[in-house]
């Protein structure tokens, strides 16, 4: 027989339901999911999800992607930049000529801008953008508004959070909040692929980027950087990937990678651009190649196996909110030798494109005596931390282009990189400007937003002046 409601006996319902409630929010009382990356025994840097084994049929054009953090709106503006990219022509072939044998004008034969993208490098909410099409290619255009700009995606995390048919998995399962973002997003849009899927197609190569929480560095998706830990990215889940780049700290637990490093040998590559760091026959230092250098400490942080059998993944905006810390070490990556014999064959004309969601901490601290609040003032300091952090990126990133142009003019194979920022402060309204740097850092927005969003990543790309010096240089045209 059930005992009555006393006062007594609803205190001791009160205490489990805390309890319960508490675990939810906390994720404290979770069991721990083992992690889902396999090991390899041994390197080999001739297979596996790499950018160095992607086809790239460029001639005279090379394009590359930065999809920045910042959630919905990130993803929304990237998307537009894609759009307005597949509606642009350029001549399809070397030097300006089709690339079948004809006399015909270079305007005879073209090609969509967007089909000439060979790599896109993403954190957080522009990780979603980047996989989807890495998966699909223009497939996007049909189904991604709806599947995920537009789906209520944040409202359905919450609604399953408190749906009770979960809650034995969150106590017991080793089930938390990223373990249900994971699976949300694995029905939502990347149905069970991994990283083998990836691989497949003539799409352009994907890196993914989250951050190591134990020492704030990047960690890109791809398999030159699984094999810092002895890791197979092919059995990874895209899904799984896309979380933990967009695992804001806090609000969602970490995802988790086993390191077994120490039993597969050192990558062949990372030892060509560093040289031999353990007999010191190249020796780095943190004011000449603080990139390599960073790369050097992850890869002697990875192999101490013993202390450190794990590794934590939280939002790559942490690291960098940009996108551009992946290619700039990709490119430290690279050793002398092989750069001068890949520059013969490089693009003459190299386009990279950042679409920046970052807002401007310009807000309404200091037009009043009000004291802000908490949530603002928090807001505002991250958001200047990230200006900051991000302003020397993009400084870096320039340096890095001049000094290619520099090389391959001396080389004598003289190259051009055109560098657009795609980004709120370039809109030349203060209503449409203040719009959109109010809009939050959420996975949802109103369909009115993104679609404002997606209009302004098409304009703001296609009014950009380097952009347009660009498609005057590559012969190619508008809007089709």
């Amino acid at each position: 027989m059930c005992e009555p409601y006393t006062p007594r006996r609803m205190e001791t319902i009160k205490k489990p339901l805390g309890l319960l409630l508490g675990c939810l929010l906390l994720a404290g009382c979770a069991a721990t999911r083992a992690p889902q990356n396999p090991p390899i025994p041994y390197l080999d840097e001739s297979s596996g999800y790499r950018p160095s084994l992607f086809s790239q049929s460029y001639g005279d054009h090379q394009v590359i992607l930065a999809f920045s953090g910042g959630g919905t709106r990130a993803s929304a503006l990237s998307y537009g930049v894609m759009k307005e990219l597949r509606d642009t022509s350029i001549p399809d072939g070397p030097a300006g000529y089709p690339a079948a044998e004809s006399d015909a004008p270079a305007s005879a034969q073209s090609t969509s801008l967007l089909s000439e993208v060979d790599l896109i490098s993403s954190v957080s909410g522009g990780s979603f953008t980047a996989a989807y099409y890495g998966l699909y290619g223009e497939r996007i255009f049909e189904d991604y508004e709806k599947d995920f700009l537009k789906s209520g995606v944040q409202s359905t995390l919450i609604r399953r959070l408190f749906n009770p048919m979960y809650w034995g998995r969150l106590l017991f399962g080793g089930y938390d909040r990223t373990e249900l973002a994971i699976e949300y997003y694995d029905q939502l849009l990347f149905k069970g692929a991994t990283y083998a899927d990836l691989s497949k197609g003539d799409l352009p190569f994907v890196a993914i980027t989250a951050t190591d929480l134990y020492s704030g560095l990047g960690i890109v998706f791809s398999q030159d950087y699984f094999d810092f830990f002895c890791s197979d990215l092919d059995e990874f889940s895209v899904a799984r990937a896309v979380t933990a780049s967009s695992a804001v700290p806090v609000a969602f637990p970490t995802v988790v990678l086993n390191n077994f490093n120490g039993n597969c040998g050192v990558p062949k590559s990372f030892l060509r651009a560093t040289g031999n760091v353990a007999t010191s026959e190249y020796q780095v230092t943190p004011q000449d190649r603080p990139l390599v250098f960073g790369l050097v400490n992850r890869r002697e942080a990875y192999a101490a196996l013993v202390r450190r059998p794990y590794i934590h993944l939280v939002d790559g905006g942490v690291a960098d909110n940009l996108g551009l810390r992946a290619l700039l070490e990709h490119m430290a990556l690279t050793d002398e030798q092989t750069f001068i014999r890949q520059i013969a064959n490089a693009p003459e004309k190299n386009l990279v494109i950042l679409v920046n969601a970052e807002v401007s901490t310009d807000s309404e601290i200091g037009l009043s005596a009000a004291k802000p609040g908490a949530i603002q003032a928090a807001s505002t300091l991250t958001n200047m931390g990230l200006e900051e952090t991000s302003r020397k990126t993009k400084e870096l990133f320039r340096e890095k282009a001049r000094e290619f142009e520099r090389i391959t003019a001396e080389l004598g194979y003289p190259k051009q990189v055109y560098f657009v920022e795609i980004s709120f402060a370039s809109i030349p309204s203060k209503e449409a400007k203040l719009f959109f740097n109010k809009l939050p850092t959420s996975l949802e927005l109103k369909h009115d937003e993104v679609d404002r969003l997606i209009a302004a990543g098409r304009k703001l790309l296609r009014n950009n002046p380097e952009f347009q010096r660009f498609l005057r240089d590559a012969g190619g045209t508008g809007p089709r």
